[in-house]
């Protein structure tokens, strides 16, 4: 749960995780986000079995990620601010030279995921990540939680039959509209403007 300093931080920000949501201005879940981040509306907490799940189960399933890959050398937790684009972070959950990104899921996503490929909103997030950090790839680590690992976490053992990892490699051309983005959905955000899709189309390039 963050505290009062950080949620009123985070009004300032564009964090990784909440990029997708600007690929469409005009879409009531982005509206939403602004109206958040000018205060208009509260923040809401987000609080569910695979959030709680995930949060207790983050450290051990990095860990053992890192040790079945032999890497020794990393950080946890590692905050970029990109360089060109103030306001514009990413968190990483670990970061050995690449952002390594953890998602827990239940049993029935992990299968349909380790079949084909990662999810689009992750997909958005690791590529946010590259553009802070300036790495050209990142991990996308998934864990397949059943039910009870969801109600029981600390019971939990990470295994490589629950666990899938994504190699995805930087997306110039997709990092460059996502920047545009960040930058006019920031703009939008310091002079209380809202933000559509006409208004970005045609203030994009003068950001």
């Amino acid at each position: 749960m963050l505290n009062s300093e950080e949620r009123e931080l985070r009004k300032t920000q564009v964090g990784a995780s909440e990029v997708y949501k600007l690929f469409n201005f005009d879409n009531q879940t982005l509206q939403s986000l602004f109206k958040q981040k000018i205060g208009v509306e509260d923040v809401p907490e987000l609080d569910n079995e695979y959030i709680r799940a995930g949060n207790i189960l983050e450290e051990d399933c990095i860990k053992f990620y890192l040790e079945k890959n032999g890497i020794k050398e990393y950080t946890l937790n590692q905050r970029f601010e990109h360089s060109t684009i103030p306001n514009f972070v990413a968190s990483t959950d670990g970061f050995a030279n690449i952002p390594i990104e953890i998602k827990t899921v239940g049993m029935e996503k992990f299968v349909k995921i380790s079949a084909t490929e990662q999810e689009k909103n992750h997909y958005i997030q690791v590529q946010a990540q590259m553009s802070c950090s300036g790495t050209d790839s990142a991990v996308i680590v998934y864990f397949g939680l059943t039910d009870y690992d969801r109600q029981f976490p600390l019971e939990y053992t990470p295994s490589e039959f629950t666990m899938h990892s994504i190699v995805v490699f930087r997306d110039d051309e997709l990092i460059q509209e996502m920047e545009e983005r960040v930058k006019y959905f920031l703009w939008c955000v310091q002079y209380h403007w809202t933000p559509s899709e006409k208004d970005y189309l045609l203030r994009r390039l003068e950001l």
